[in-house]
């Protein structure tokens, strides 16, 4: 049975959380007794899952283009347009909400952000640092840091303990604090540690919100053409 395009819009402003204390009472009621309308709700968070699968930039501008002429349309008629066209208005308004959420800067931060590793420590390994990268490694940051903190002032420390120390911050939400290592990396003496204290600078701007700053060391990564050059083009396409 086609449902009305009342039901349609309740289920639109249901996906995207706008419904109100008195109309989430109704939309619960319409869901546990009207067969109808609750296969018409699955079946647009099903396809709102699938859009939530593409990322290219053709999606997005038809996604914009259709929504314009779904709004165009119900407006000239609503009567005539209120089945498919609601329906698909939903689940854009969806998708759309789904692709601004994924392009804020602390959800960019999620997708690109990978934690450092290395291979072999360099240098003299004191204990302190054995011990801080035992926690590290287990993932443990809090318990790292003071151990990393004590090694990073010394003068014979592995100079990748700036990176060690500026991801463990990121990973107890200390952002200040990481963007200050990062920026201290990035006067490393080993070219390919400096790419890499680049990098995480750029994405600790992200997570604390700071789009601008951001953009502007993704664009000297691209222009030293490094390691992270690829990562960062795509990086600010999204941004």
């Amino acid at each position: 049975m086609l449902l009305m395009e009342e039901d349609l819009m309740l289920i639109e402003k249901k996906l995207a959380g706008e419904l109100k204390p008195d109309e989430e009472a109704v939309f619960k009621q319409r869901l546990l007794h009207d067969t109808d309308f609750e296969q018409q709700y699955r079946q647009a968070q099903e396809a709102i899952a699938l859009l939530q699968q593409h990322q290219d930039a053709q999606l997005k501008q038809e996604l914009r283009t259709l929504y314009g002429d779904i709004k165009t349309k119900r407006a000239r008629s609503r009567r005539r347009y209120y089945g498919m066209a609601a329906a698909i208005g939903f689940l854009l308004i969806a998708g759309l909400a789904f692709w601004f959420y994924r392009h804020q800067p602390q959800q960019l931060f999620q997708t690109y952000y990978e934690v450092y590793y290395a291979n072999s420590f360099r240098g003299e390994v004191p204990q302190a640092y054995e011990q801080g990268m035992i926690y590290y490694q287990q993932n443990d940051y809090q318990q790292a840091i003071p151990y990393l903190e004590r090694v990073s002032q010394q003068a014979a420390a592995d100079p990748q303990t700036v990176l060690y120390l500026g991801n463990s911050y990121l990973n107890t939400n200390e952002t200040e604090k990481a963007i200050r290592q990062f920026t201290q990396g990035l006067s490393l003496k080993d070219a390919i540690l400096r790419q890499h204290a680049a990098w995480y600078l750029a994405l600790s701007y992200l997570k604390k919100g700071e789009k601008e700053p951001a953009k502007k060391q993704l664009h000297e990564i691209i222009r030293q053409q490094g390691i992270y050059q690829e990562k960062a083009e795509e990086l600010l396409s999204e941004l």
